[in-house]
């Protein structure tokens, strides 16, 4: 699975998006890089180019990529959070709660007690206050769009 900015990526490579053109687009991808997950996805014995615009397998795909998206943490802009009401020690944790290299550096430096009872009450702040991922609801129109018609696998 791989997700990034294809805008950045493109502008990385020479081939800026066009004017017209959001200036964030999300790549989501889901990579299957051999033939047996596929077929224990879609149930079928074998899987041809084919079969890909089959509804069930379609169906099958889509499911797929939710449950990948689903499981991936999406990380939030605490710049724009709301910390009213918060202490001063719930409106840091919130604050970091989605910074990696600080979790990283505090889980050599802490106590496993200390780290693992604030990395939880980190992630129950920004369960409470994070918002849903902008994306989401776009993906899911992707995924709708994804249904083929009756007459592509004929």
């Amino acid at each position: 699975m791989k997700a990034y900015d294809k805008g950045r990526y493109s502008q990385l490579q020479g081939r800026p998006l066009p004017a017209t053109a959001p200036p964030h687009l999300l790549r989501f991808e889901v990579v299957y890089t051999r033939a047996r997950p596929l077929l224990r996805l879609t149930g079928l014995p074998v899987l041809t180019l084919a079969d890909l615009p089959k509804p069930e397998v379609m169906a099958a795909i889509r499911e797929n990529i939710l449950i990948h998206w689903n499981a991936t943490e999406h990380r939030h802009l605490m710049q724009e959070s709301d910390f009213t009401g918060l202490s001063l020690s719930d409106a840091a944790l919130l604050a970091l709660a989605d910074n990696t290299a600080f979790w990283e550096a505090m889980k050599k430096e802490q106590p496993e007690s200390t780290y693992k009872r604030n990395r939880r009450r980190a992630k129950d702040l920004l369960g409470q206050r994070a918002t849903a991922s902008p994306y989401t609801d776009t993906l899911h129109q992707e995924l709708a769009g994804m249904a083929p018609t009756p007459e592509a696998h004929i």
